[in-house]
């Protein structure tokens, strides 16, 4: 939880995705994006995929080689908005991407809004059991 505020019964604060997966970015292998010269890396090639559904794949541009690839993985690496952050020496938790909160407590709920990564703001409602 990042930056959390309580005003009254409104209760704000962010969630860093990245800093829940630090510790398997920090297992995942640096790959240099190729495909563009900035010089960004990633724990997974920015080759684009297909899908079936089940099971992901990629397609190497200099050999036409196809590699069967972890959806999931695919999906938590994702360029620019993946939950790693990626040097030429090591990956991390990307902090700087997060999820926001904006929520009004009444125990024993809370009722808000989320406003997610990529953009899209869902309701949200949490019941204390």
């Amino acid at each position: 939880m990042l930056s959390p505020t309580l005003d009254s019964q409104r209760l704000q604060f962010d969630v860093a995705q990245g800093e829940l997966w630090g510790s398997w970015c920090a297992l995942q292998t640096p790959i240099l994006d190729d495909t563009n010269p900035a010089g960004l890396y990633s724990c997974a090639h920015n080759w684009g995929f297909s899908s079936n559904g089940t099971t992901c794949a990629q397609t190497d541009p200099m050999t036409m080689q196809t590699i069967t690839v972890s959806c999931a993985k695919l999906e938590l690496c994702g360029f620019g908005n993946g939950v790693c952050s990626c040097t030429k020496a090591s990956c991390v938790g990307n902090v700087s991407a997060s999820n926001h909160f904006d929520m009004v407590v009444a125990p024993p709920k809370a009722d808000g809004s989320v406003s997610a990564l990529q953009g899209g703001v869902n309701n949200v409602h949490f019941t204390k059991q």
